[in-house]
């Protein structure tokens, strides 16, 4: 056999090697329970802040009103674990949050009408921290600003992740808390997830192993190349 046969069959194993441990590390990976596949899309409650328009003060006013009414919820789910507990408690507080958000309104100067609506509506994916949802439809307190004609603010009220720091994303509002979603969000998600699995400990252990495999495979042929 040509030494250079014999060269290409150990790299060429090394290579077997290496997928077959990463196709198993994934394959116990995905059979493990995780928070993120314990949650449906049944089991959320969404946040949902429609503004009057999209001129800046209106703008600024639906913040300043997502502001109020995340400030007033804060502790409102508190140790509950189930979504029908949720909702019991957000029509129990229903007028609380009206005029929380009402008085926030008013405070800013404006004479804007408030619109609570409880209903399933239409959300793209999003990512919360190590939390991914799904583009689908969710349950969610819709807070009408006004008209409600323009661009909208969201988060989950329950469980309760509108504190939860989201992931960057490239746009000047990202300084906000969760920065409204951009229509390329789900790129940025599933972008952002293949990083966090190749930095995982685990990951950059096989690519250090792997790098040891190719010199050893190295320093195995190149005698035999020599001796040719």
């Amino acid at each position: 056999m040509k030494r250079e046969q014999i060269h290409s069959r150990i790299v060429i194993s090394c290579l077997i090697v290496v997928l077959a441990i990463i196709i198993y590390y994934f394959g116990v990976i995905a059979a493990q329970p995780s928070e993120v596949h314990a949650y449906a899309n049944k089991n959320f409650v969404r946040l949902h802040v429609l503004a009057n328009s999209n001129s800046p003060h209106d703008q600024d006013l639906k913040l300043t009103v997502r502001d109020a009414v995340l400030a007033a919820t804060n502790n409102l789910f508190s140790g509950v674990a189930e979504k029908e507990v949720a909702e019991q408690l957000i029509l129990e507080h229903w007028e609380l949050i009206q005029d929380t958000a009402t008085a926030a309104v008013r405070a800013a100067g404006y004479d804007y009408d408030i619109h609570l609506e409880y209903d399933v509506f239409p959300f793209p994916d999003r990512q919360y921290g190590a939390l991914v949802l799904p583009a689908g439809e969710y349950t969610a307190l819709r807070i009408v600003i006004g008209e409600g004609r323009g661009d909208n603010w969201w988060c989950v009220l329950f469980p309760p992740l509108c504190f939860i720091e989201p992931e960057p994303e490239p746009t000047a509002d990202s300084v906000i808390s969760l920065a409204p979603h951009l229509e390329e969000g789900d790129i940025e998600i599933r972008s952002r997830f293949w990083e966090r699995i190749r930095n995982t400990k685990a990951v950059q252990r096989l690519e250090e192993w792997w790098v040891a495999s190719l010199e050893v495979a190295n320093h195995l042929a190149l005698p035999l190349l020599k001796s040719k």
